[in-house]
């Protein structure tokens, strides 16, 4: 009896699918995510229905979650928006974004990453308000309202300065323009005099270049 040819078996591997990237999202990520969201937003002038509609896999009140940071977004969900989302130039803290609103996200990973510890945009330390070195130097230097005010007329008075008491509240409240060198120097005669909480560069040195950002159209700051 003549033994048969072993048969032979044909085995064809099966393709794993490719998992997409595991993305950890961290509560500063979202933030980022947030406010790039918001500027791309305010630059095309759409509302959220807006984008959802353009994006077609999400819904409104899915981009409001993002927007309030509330949930880390599914990847489907971020690669349904990330054509549309401007690329980020740089974050200056990470409620705060510089826009290049000439390309968008083609690659869904990019946008993904900026929600991450990973984050591969610039991330600049905020710059602090003169509003906020003010309160912080009266509060050092045990300084009330009433002294800043009282001393401030009296500058006032003898013409050493034009700034009105009405400029001086609303620079408190760190409304209108950005405070000229002539009005920060009322404020740190007054109210830190030797220096002591900030320098004279420091005091002087608030550039306007965050307020430059907003104007030019391409900054969001919350």
């Amino acid at each position: 009896m003549i033994d048969s040819p072993p048969k032979t078996l044909i085995y064809t591997a099966k393709r794993r699918k490719q998992e997409s990237p595991k993305f950890e999202y961290t509560p500063e990520g979202l933030s980022r995510i947030s406010v790039l969201i918001e500027a791309t937003l305010d630059h095309r002038d759409w509302s959220v229905r807006k984008l959802a509609k353009e994006a077609k896999n999400i819904v409104a009140s899915t981009i409001i979650r993002y927007i309030n940071a509330e949930t880390s977004p599914p990847d489907e969900k971020i690669k349904a928006i990330a054509p549309f989302i401007y690329k980020a130039v740089r974050f200056i803290g990470n409620d705060s974004v510089e826009i290049d609103p000439t390309q968008t996200y083609q690659k869904w990973e990019e946008l993904a990453s900026i929600g991450t510890d990973n984050c591969n945009v610039p991330i600049d330390k905020p710059t602090m308000k003169f509003s906020e070195m003010v309160r912080l130097a009266m509060q050092a230097n045990n300084i009330s309202q009433e002294h800043l005010e009282l001393e401030a007329q009296k500058m006032i008075d003898a013409q050493a300065t034009f700034m009105s008491l009405e400029r001086l509240r609303e620079i408190q409240l760190g409304l209108g323009e950005i405070p000229m060198e002539s009005e920060r120097r009322v404020f740190y005669v007054i109210i830190d005099p030797k220096r002591r909480v900030y320098t004279d560069n420091q005091w002087l040195g608030q550039k306007p270049a965050i307020k430059e950002l907003r104007d030019n159209g391409n900054h969001v700051n919350r």
